[in-house]
């Protein structure tokens, strides 16, 4: 009876230390698989941060990739409209200066296309081509008399050339008179420059006479 009793006793024992070493191993199964959610957890928390940051940063590169488009299409935009301001403004220019052409070329005197050249410097050829056709008369008159009295006023204009008006009507001849090559050797009358009538003068061809400070000269006119 005795032996019996220990024996159940010893396998009380056993079944004790048997619960003992399996709440034991339930508790290091527990720790390790809370352990594993815990970690799972928190990658998944990173996880979820990283793409939320790279979402932002997708964002942000997006949102200045179009704010750097709108500012592209501005500044494109502002070349645009600064270039067609500046065809405007050269077509006003050019409407500007044709009304400006059409005006001196209906006034058609010398003066007109004086103050044309002054504002539009760039139409020498222009004027040269127009005054080619305003003078239509050529020929040869004495500017400066024998004795040194001169028969001119000088006129001061930007055309080329030098210009200059009697103070008299004085005739036009097709030669020089007492100058040796210079038109005709036998000088007509042909024509007429009236007072104040502005001439240009082509060449001057002055007296070789010590004695005598004549000076005539070949000029174009209009009649």
């Amino acid at each position: 009876m005795s032996k019996l009793k220990d024996r159940i006793e010893e396998i009380n024992k056993t079944v004790q230390k048997s619960r003992r070493i399996n709440n034991i191993l339930w508790i290091v199964v527990i720790i390790f698989v809370g352990t594993s959610i815990y970690f799972a957890i928190d990658a998944e928390l990173s996880r979820q941060q990283a793409i939320e940051e790279k979402d932002k940063a997708d964002l942000l590169v997006i949102k200045n990739d179009s704010l750097y488009q709108e500012a592209l299409i501005a500044k494109n935009q502002l070349a645009i409209n600064d270039s067609i301001k500046e065809i405007e403004i050269q077509q006003l220019l050019a409407a500007s200066n044709l009304d400006l052409w059409d005006q001196t070329k209906k006034t058609n005197s010398l003066i007109a296309y004086s103050d044309y050249l002054d504002k539009t410097p760039d139409s020498l050829a222009q004027v040269n081509a127009a005054l080619e056709e305003y003078f239509n008369k050529d020929g040869y008159v004495q500017l400066i008399e024998t004795n040194g009295n001169s028969l001119i006023e000088v006129v001061s204009l930007s055309l080329e050339g030098k210009y200059a008006k009697f103070k008299t009507d004085r005739s036009v001849r097709d030669g020089a008179i007492g100058v040796d090559n210079a038109g005709d050797p036998s000088p007509k009358r042909i024509g007429v420059v009236f007072k104040g009538q502005i001439f240009k003068i082509e060449k001057e061809f002055p007296s070789k006479s010590s004695s005598s400070k004549s000076v005539w000269a070949l000029i174009k006119y209009r009649q």
